[in-house]
């Protein structure tokens, strides 16, 4: 009866794994499917791009578009550092102390990383 039990487990396991393989398989082959590909940029299109140093990635988007104007929901005044006639604004996602203080993974500290998979919410951009 015991015996049973565990090959019903093991079976669930490997049941498990099998579909987070499957998953995987299937996430990587859409990506070599493009989406629009004889879509023309029109004059509404918005170049956005995407910034990475290894540690932390942010999305970069012009400030001001015909579409949105990001100055009204990042006032430049709120920011310590950046120039007021800026272009262009990065927009990054996660733990605040984790990305100001971590740039390098050799940054990275115990307490830090368990703080920032806590998911505390903090207030941002003070």
């Amino acid at each position: 009866m015991i015996k049973n039990f565990f090959k019903a487990v093991f079976k669930l396991c490997l049941l498990g794994l099998a579909l987070i393989a499957v998953y995987f398989v299937i996430a990587f082959l859409l990506v070599l499917f493009p989406e629009n590909i004889h879509e023309r940029a029109s004059e509404s299109s918005i170049e956005a791009y995407v910034r990475s140093n290894g540690v932390h990635t942010d999305v970069v988007l012009p400030i001001r578009s015909a579409d949105v104007d990001w100055t009204v929901y990042f006032p430049m005044t709120d920011t310590q550092t950046a120039p007021l006639d800026a272009a262009y604004i990065a927009v990054g996602w996660g733990d605040k102390e984790f990305y100001l203080n971590t740039p390098n993974w050799s940054d990275l500290t115990l307490s830090r990383a368990l703080s920032a998979l806590s998911g505390r919410v903090r207030r941002c951009c003070t």
